[in-house]
């Protein structure tokens, strides 16, 4: 499982003569050198600290990865949350760490909110990208406590696994990513994940590493083990649907992918396993 972090950007403070508190509205452009780091649970909870009457006509641009994500979040967050605030929420597909460092160093922006994984996270903290959660703003003692933090508030937790197509293993496939790495008995088109972090682990897995022994991690064991699986990868993918098309169209046998992902793809009949046995 993996967590992902929101990120956004506040540029306007509104405030009502009907509320004690300030809601920091977001627009596409500001003047500020850092984003601020904020996710869906703080969008749910403007509402009860913003008068509708005063947001109409505002807009949050959201980075977002497209699919059954936005198709998902529009229905649970989005579209209740413009209801009760008046504030439109427009999508710019494309999540990119590079393009929010590169937004951040031209503020030059096009959009205000980012989810972000872990890793791209503790790099974004570390390189002053992201202001800190204004948890008065966010109402952060609605949420469990686990989930907020400095610079980020958990949007939501997924897992990356093992996926293969059942047409090509109509007697059953990989079962663990031990299988995934015998090229012999599981022959087939692989494909990860453009994810050192994320690839590492698998990789430690597959030599015998119990999950609950994997950190901290052993990078030089990590690394052998990868060197045997690279020649046999025949794409990395870098976006979710690059990773759904891939697998949808037939090109790779087996792939590292979200289980969204995955589940989206199963739902419209395309011949998946999904399997949860790291």
């Amino acid at each position: 499982m993996r967590a992902r972090l929101g990120s956004y950007r506040p540029s306007r403070v509104l405030r009502c003569s009907h509320c004690k508190k300030a809601w920091k509205v977001m627009t596409a452009r500001m003047s500020r050198r850092r984003a601020l780091a904020l996710g869906a649970g703080a969008l749910l909870g403007a509402p009860a600290i913003m008068c509708s009457a005063r947001a109409q006509g505002r807009t949050v641009y959201v980075n977002s990865y497209g699919g059954v994500w936005e198709s998902s979040w529009r229905k649970a967050f989005f579209e209740p949350f413009t209801a009760q605030t008046g504030i439109q929420i427009k999508t710019v597909p494309g999540v990119s760490f590079a393009k929010l460092k590169a937004q951040v160093q031209t503020r030059s922006f096009e959009w205000d909110v980012v989810n972000l994984g872990d890793v791209e996270y503790a790099q974004a903290v570390l390189e002053g990208l992201l202001e800190k959660v204004d948890k008065q703003a966010a109402q952060t003692e609605q949420l469990p406590a686990h989930v907020v933090r400095e610079y980020g508030i958990t949007s939501y937790s997924l897992g990356t696994n093992l996926v293969y197509r059942k047409d090509k293993f109509p007697n059953g496939g990989p079962q663990s990513w031990t299988d995934f790495w015998d090229v012999k008995r599981f022959p087939g088109n692989r494909c990860l994940y453009d994810r050192s972090f994320t690839c590492l682990a698998f990789a430690l897995l597959a030599d015998g590493v119990p999950a609950d022994q994997l950190y901290p991690m052993d990078i030089d064991r990590a690394f052998r083990k990868m060197s045997e699986i690279k020649p046999h990868i025949k794409v990395w993918w870098r976006e979710g649907s690059q990773s759904q098309q891939l697998i949808r169209d037939g090109e790779v046998d087996m792939i590292a992918m979200w289980s969204a992902r995955a589940v989206d793809l199963i739902d419209d009949k395309v011949p998946l396993e999904l399997v949860w046995n790291g």
